[in-house]
């Protein structure tokens, strides 16, 4: 039998493979998200077979930790980095593995308009893309 374990001295690569592993593996942990609060809120990843995006809603509904149902707001068109509730509810049953971000504050000023840290989410999707797809 050969030994084909490499001293850490003998490999200047390990190194920079090991920072690497060990980002993935935090990147990868702090994805471990389960539905715990109803009205939370949560941005899900969604792909339509030609983009990579997301959706901002709040929790209506827990099935088990790993499932619930998510009532979905839309980006406005007057004002960028907003959102808006749409005249139609939007519901839909969410898996937590598609949550790449949550439990962040969701504010208004006139009750029509929401923001939030769009920065934070847009960086948690590149994230999830690099991870997952």
């Amino acid at each position: 039998m050969v030994d084909v374990t490499v001293d850490a001295d003998d490999d200047p690569f390990q190194p920079w493979i090991l920072r690497e592993i060990e980002s993935i593996d935090d990147e990868y942990n702090q994805h471990n998200f389960k539905f715990k609060n109803q009205g939370m809120w949560v941005a899900v990843y969604y792909n339509d077979g030609l983009k990579h995006e997301y959706y901002i809603g709040q929790v209506v509904t827990i099935y088990s930790a790993e499932e619930a149902e998510v009532n979905f707001m839309q980006c406005s068109v007057q004002k960028n980095n907003t959102f808006r509730w749409p005249a139609a509810i939007d519901l839909d049953t969410v898996l937590s593995k598609y949550v790449i971000y949550w439990d962040f504050n969701v504010t208004t000023t006139n009750g029509r308009l929401w923001t939030t840290d769009i920065e934070a989410i847009e960086n948690r999707l590149i994230k999830y893309v690099r991870l997952f797809c």
